[in-house]
């Protein structure tokens, strides 16, 4: 244990020091000192292109909010830590022994069952979900649209299972649910409500669900025995996160009915709240005991009420079915432990020091002194994106059963590099659309079709790789830090104005989902051009040296006319 924790501790250092260092460094060279007047001596905030600028430096800069940014590393590095050496132990665990006690019975209904329950339980626990609801609908509202995008993950996980029992094609089941989901999207008026429905199949999938279903997954494919078992192990979560994009598609046609115009305050307080919370000058040092202690409760109670389902689920099931020994049931409960005392220290550096940063940032890049040097922004933008995702824990859970998986043939660096791009663009994406209003849906449906098309390229285990990365990628960190950002920077550019921060500030998450599917599909199609690259030099140099020997035949020499001897 203490040599796995070690082990950890340095892969989390290795994971979030580069973000960590990217945000330190943007804070002391004072480009979002929050507070800071502009030289002209009003009330709002300047930037580093006006004069005077560095004159409030000591007083904004050393503030109680950088030293609970400082705090909220080790705190995430140790959270990070634990959570993973308790996703080994309890959810990889537990998601293994359901998928081959489920697959033994050989009943595709009980399987459907089990998958859609498993599904929305395991969603439920999501934290990022949780936050993602939070800053949307407030703290009175958030389990509405927790349970809605819930409800279609447990139904598309129950397809996935379904379609590797019977051998579906993945992109004819792809092709099907995009169709359904432009269709709905036809009957959608308002582009309000687009956004949200993207972000909901990004925030899906996450630091609970990746171990729990992935180890389900490659349980099921490997005991079905199947030639494409590889190619079976992955596409899971890709596909349950495409789930919540039809049912929150209707609960959109619903809110298109309900909500008048000028109304979206009251329907989505999360957005209000952030944007009260913004008025809000530094906190006080005095007030910091009183900022961890409120987290803290909040914190528990989620990951309590997310994970307590999942758990009494498979208790029931276990002793129903499974009839695990008491020592494998000691591994688990202690895993299970360890997975939410990690995530608890983890979020309680996510919520304290990484998303009022955020915060500040959205509101330094959506001032008036950044809208004339935007240039400055989008280098700042494209940076974080690059970075943040490397501080995500579902995608090291994810890279390691990848190159497990693929034998060594999907390198776990291939896959970062072509993650961060993906989220990079992403960001600055979302931040254009900010600056320059831009509606998502010039953005999204290009690039879905775009996905679509390149999935007929691109090898079978890249197209099911591809979904689920995108769904990782669009996890914790996406909804702790750059939505925050993005919403608090169109809050700044649209004052007093709920329904065009939620058109321009919300989708990030969906664009942090669709940005780095393109990303490994092309990928993919690189890699089967350098494998077919590599076979022709290969069968050359076999027909060249086959060429350069003397052959003596035992019957002479052959009859080139004949075909004979001679």
């Amino acid at each position: 244990m203490p040599k796995e924790l070690l082990s950890r501790l340095r892969e989390s250092v290795t994971s979030i020091g580069p973000f960590f260092l990217l945000i330190l460094a943007i804070h002391f060279t004072g480009l979002f000192m929050v507070g800071s007047p502009d030289p002209a001596g009003s009330s709002a905030i300047g930037s580093v292109f006006q004069s005077g600028y560095y004159s409030h430096y000591g007083e904004y800069v050393f503030t109680p909010s950088f030293l609970v940014f400082l705090i909220a590393f080790p705190l995430m590095v140790f959270g990070m830590s634990l959570f993973g050496i308790g996703a080994d132990q309890a959810m990889e665990k537990m998601g293994a022994a359901v998928g081959a006690s489920l697959t033994k019975k050989r009943s595709i209904i009980l399987l459907a069952v089990a998958s859609l329950l498993i599904g929305a339980l395991v969603t439920f626990a999501e934290p990022d979900l949780t936050i993602f609801s939070t800053q949307l609908m407030g703290e009175q509202g958030k389990y509405v649209l927790i349970i809605i995008i819930s409800l279609g993950v447990g139904l598309l996980l129950a397809l996935a299972f379904v379609r590797i029992i019977f051998q579906w094609d993945y992109r004819l089941i792809l092709a099907l649910i995009f169709a359904v989901v432009f269709g709905l999207g036809c009957f959608v008026n308002r582009e309000a409500f687009f956004p949200i429905v993207f972000d909901s199949a990004g925030v899906t999938i996450g630091s609970i669900t990746v171990p729990f279903v992935l180890a389900m997954g490659i349980s099921v494919a490997q005991i079905r025995g199947s030639r494409n078992a590889e190619d079976d192990s992955f596409g899971l979560t890709g596909l349950a996160g495409l789930g919540p994009l039809i049912t929150c598609m209707i609960w959109a046609k619903i809110m298109d009915e309900i909500v008048p115009a000028g109304n979206f305050a009251e329907y989505f307080g999360g957005l209000v709240e952030v944007t009260d919370a913004l008025a809000y000058g530094p906190t006080q040092f005095a007030q910091l005991g009183s900022v961890y202690a409120a987290e803290a409760g909040g914190a528990a109670l989620d990951i309590l009420l997310g994970l307590a389902p999942l758990a009494g689920l498979f208790i029931i099931y276990d002793f129903a079915v499974l009839h695990l020994d008491w020592k494998h049931r000691l591994k688990i409960f202690v895993g299970l432990v360890e997975t939410y005392v990690g995530l608890f220290i983890f979020m309680i550096g996510v919520n304290t020091g990484f998303m009022p940063v955020a915060r500040q940032l959205g509101r330094a890049f959506g001032s008036t002194g950044y809208q004339d040097n935007f240039y400055a922004v989008i280098l700042m933008c494209l940076a974080i994106g690059t970075l943040i995702i490397l501080a995500e824990p579902s995608v090291h859970i994810l890279g390691k059963q990848v190159e497990e998986v693929s034998q060594g043939s999907i390198k776990t660096r291939d896959l970062y590099v072509a993650l961060c791009l993906g989220v990079g663009l992403a960001v600055l994406m979302c931040v254009l659309r900010v600056q320059y209003l831009i509606d998502m849906r010039y953005m999204v449906i290009p690039m879905l079709l775009l996905s679509l098309l390149l999935a007929m390229f691109s090898p079978k285990i890249f197209t099911a790789l591809a979904f689920d990365s995108a769904g990782i990628a669009s996890s914790t960190m996406a909804s702790a830090f750059i939505l925050p950002m993005v919403v608090s920077m169109a809050t700044a550019r649209f004052p007093n104005n709920t329904e065009q921060v939620l058109s321009y500030g919300t989708g990030v998450v969906g664009m942090v989902f669709i940005c780095p599917l393109v990303a490994i599909l092309i990928l993919g199609i690189v890699g089967r051009c350098k494998a077919q690259v590599r076979l022709a030099i290969n069968r050359r140099r076999v027909v060249e040296f086959d060429d350069s020997q003397v052959v003596h035949l035992p019957c002479g020499e052959p009859n080139v006319e004949t075909g004979g001897a001679r």
